[in-house]
């Protein structure tokens, strides 16, 4: 027992650094994978190219599980565009003389790759929680919007051609041979032009969820998927012609002006899409308590030695009790008559050992249980086991919890039930997670620590329904606050 405690003891310090906690994060990451503009072109597609990103974030989280973000960010989208066949563009040309004609240009197969810059902004609403006893993985997750700045757009032609006709309106079609005019017009161009465009800001919705791996303390690596999906439409040009004729510039013909996808009203409205791989750091401030890689690998060590060791005198247990034959006559009256006698004798003494164990931590008090058999009932006051709200053990729990681990191994015909209890602060839904969790996270403890699973017989969580002091004080909430262990030993 005494061996146990100081290895328990040893543990405190460096375990109870990964409770979860709140208070302000400041975070670095990026951001890889498929991104680009969505928008319809007719007879042809779009499709996402690859995009990236960097973040700087900050969060601050008011609960150990709920907070709120945001921060400032840069990410790059590429689009391709492909027209499968034909595009007719109209145009309308005036010359000097205030002759009217009328332009065509079909794009023919045409190819068009856009990449543009986004200056992003968002406001999140955040998750976060840690898996286990000594809570170094975990999960994240937000949901919130982005602000979407553009500031740089280009676009450059890979593939296809423009073709060019036109009709002289003012002399008409029934005046040939001067009605069309394919001398002027008629024109195949084979060229790559490239440009600028320009977008409105948007505003897009985002989700992400990942992995939290804890390094330390205060520094955890971010590991998930981010989703961003534009709210609006951000074209901001659409008015007129993919091919532009400059006015009064008649001759020579033709004189052509591509101006991009993006700014024709050939084209539906367009969107920010984005589906990546989001990774980063993420530091807690104020975390001067940091716990060094050098110091994680003692704590396991020392963790080990602890399993190590109730694991070995479990052995050495079933070995004693694999060597002892029964003797005839053990199943009648008389023996299950002293085998009560021997049950309540060693209830008596498992009460006098936690009572002395635990001292002003806790009270034990013989009872009878709900099954009518003998029982001990173990109060435990919720604020030595966790902090104010949070399920995850907390500092002193170690010291507390230990001396049930022995006993329970030393006695395997021991077995015990685990009540959560809270007080009335918050409402019904909240305090059943908040007390089934504390409850939770004492068998899981017990069991990390080596104590046989069959030994749990119950896990209940019971809310502020089962109060044992007035909710309207401070003292009695402190009360109410509690972890019920109640230990059977058969016969």
């Amino acid at each position: 027992m005494k061996k146990i405690i100081i290895i328990a003891m040893l543990l405190l310090g460096s375990s109870a650094l990964f409770s979860q906690e709140r208070g302000h994060y400041v975070s670095v990451g990026g951001t890889l994978g498929s991104s680009g503009l969505r928008y319809t072109v007719p007879n042809g597609n779009v499709r996402n190219g690859l995009g990236f990103g960097g973040q700087l974030g900050y969060s601050f989280f008011f609960h150990e599980n709920i907070g709120v973000g945001t921060g400032i960010g840069i990410s790059r989208y590429r689009t391709n565009a492909r027209i499968n066949g034909d595009m007719i563009s109209l145009g309308m040309l005036q010359n000097s003389h205030d002759d009217e004609h009328e332009r065509i240009a079909i794009l023919r197969d045409w190819r068009e790759r856009q990449t543009n810059l986004f200056f992003e902004v968002p406001l999140l609403l955040q998750f976060q929680t840690k898996f286990g006893t000594y809570q170094t993985i975990g999960m994240y997750a937000n949901l919130g919007v982005r602000m979407q700045v553009p500031f740089a757009g280009r676009y450059r032609v890979t593939g296809g051609s423009i073709e060019n006709q036109g009709l002289h309106l003012q002399w008409g079609e029934d005046k040939p041979p001067f009605a069309n005019l394919p001398g002027r017009f008629d024109t195949d161009y084979n060229f790559r032009p490239n440009g600028d465009f320009r977008l409105r800001t948007g505003v897009a919705a985002t989700a992400g969820v990942g992995l939290l791996i804890e390094f330390t303390r205060s520094l955890d690596l971010m590991v998930g998927a981010q989703f961003d999906y534009g709210l609006r439409d951000i074209q901001r040009d659409r008015n007129g012609p993919i091919v532009y004729i400059s006015p009064g510039n008649v001759n020579p013909y033709p004189a052509n002006q591509y101006r991009s996808l993006l700014v024709s009203d050939n084209i539906g409205r367009v969107r920010p899409l984005s589906v990546g791989l989001h990774v980063g750091l993420r530091y807690r401030l104020g975390g001067s308590n940091r716990e060094t890689r050098e110091e994680m690998r003692q704590r396991k060590a020392e963790e080990q030695a602890l399993k190590e060791a109730l694991a070995q005198a479990a052995a050495q247990r079933a070995e004693a009790a694999a060597q002892r034959v029964p003797t005839e006559g053990e199943h009648g009256p008389e023996a299950i008559r002293r085998a009560e006698e021997l049950a309540n004798e060693a209830l008596q003494r498992i009460g006098d050992i936690l009572a002395a164990a635990l001292g002003t931590d806790g009270r034990v008090d013989r009872v009878t249980g709900e099954d009518g058999r003998e029982a001990l009932r173990v109060e435990l006051e919720g604020d030595i086991l966790f902090a104010t709200g949070r399920h995850n053990l907390s500092q002193g729990s170690m010291l507390v919890l230990v001396p049930f681990v022995q006993i329970l191994q030393e006695n395997p015909q021991a077995s015990i039930d685990v009540f959560g209890h809270t007080d009335n602060v918050g409402t019904l839904m909240y305090n059943q997670r908040l007390s089934t969790r504390r409850a939770n996270s004492v068998v899981d403890f017990l069991t990390d620590m080596g104590v046989d699973r069959r030994q749990i017989r119950r896990i209940v969580g019971r809310n502020f329904s089962e109060p044992v002091a007035d909710n309207a004080t401070a003292e009695g909430r402190a009360q109410n606050r509690r972890v019920e262990i109640w230990m059977y030993v058969d016969r």
